[in-house]
């Protein structure tokens, strides 16, 4: 915050001191940004280093991240998990300064800010090239602070996320760790979970927290009250689930981002 009331510049860009950005990173973020008013941040696809110490949730975060490089890409996953590299991004001043810069939360200061452009009607991006060498060490904050737990990240999730929940009927695909602690969530946070979806034959006809749960066939017949409109909520962590669930939900006139979100 310091940083940025101190810069003078139209644009505002971010590095770690233990990272490495290749020459063309700023030219080419600067290209893009500039390519389209709307845009209030961008980034690059990144290298983590050194290969050899890197845990096999941050490899698969690093591809999720490097395959997310239009807005629309970015639009569709960024209630996942936070889909810009912080270190490696440049971004619009006016758009930083009226989404509220950098604020001292309870959950990681990056995704907060993304979350506040995107909901404000911003858009995100990344240059479709290699520009930024990601270092990973022992003991950083992502592994190391309470702000970077997965109950941080689903609760700046549902900050942002619940004005778009209220008056909706809302239905949570996956009965499981992910689905109960996302409805445990709604639950407190006073928004009613009308139906699990889950695909499990254990799960299937039982409940919940006291929520029914249905098989996938069963979607067609779950017609919400007359008053509201439905949403479905994906929280299932397996990987490979959400493709496979946005196929199954695609035949059935489910729309991202309109009748379904992906959260996990």
């Amino acid at each position: 915050r310091r940083a940025a009331a101190l810069a003078q510049g139209t644009f505002l860009a971010r590095q770690d001191a233990d990272d490495v950005s290749r020459p063309e990173r700023l030219q080419m973020s600067l290209a893009l940004l500039s390519s389209d008013a709307r845009l209030s941040a961008v980034a690059c696809r990144v290298r983590q280093f050194p290969e050899d110490e890197l845990p096999s949730g941050m490899r698969a975060y690093g591809q999720w991240l490097n395959g997310l490089l239009t807005p629309s890409d970015i639009a569709r996953e960024i209630w996942v998990e936070s889909p810009l590299p912080h270190p490696a991004v440049v971004m619009q001043r006016e758009a930083f300064e009226r989404c509220g810069g950098y604020r001292e939360t309870r959950w990681p200061e990056d995704y907060d800010l993304w979350l506040r452009m995107h909901v404000a009607g911003w858009r995100l991006a990344k240059v479709d090239a290699l520009l930024y060498d990601w270092r990973h060490a022992a003991g950083r904050l992502t592994f190391s602070d309470a702000r970077y737990d997965p109950a941080a990240f689903l609760d700046c999730k549902l900050h942002h996320l619940s004005p778009r929940l209220q008056g909706r009927h809302l239905i949570v695909w996956g009965a499981g760790q992910d689905g109960k602690r996302l409805t445990r969530a709604l639950q407190a946070r006073e928004h009613h979970v009308a139906a699990f979806i889950d695909i499990d034959p254990r799960k299937v006809g039982g409940t919940r927290l006291g929520v029914r749960v249905w098989a996938p066939e069963h979607l067609p017949e779950m017609h919400a009250p007359a008053s509201e409109s439905t949403l479905l909520l994906v929280a299932v962590g397996t990987r490979g689930a959400r493709q496979l669930i946005r196929e199954r939900l695609a035949p059935l006139g489910y729309e991202e981002l309109r009748d379904f979100l992906c959260l996990h």
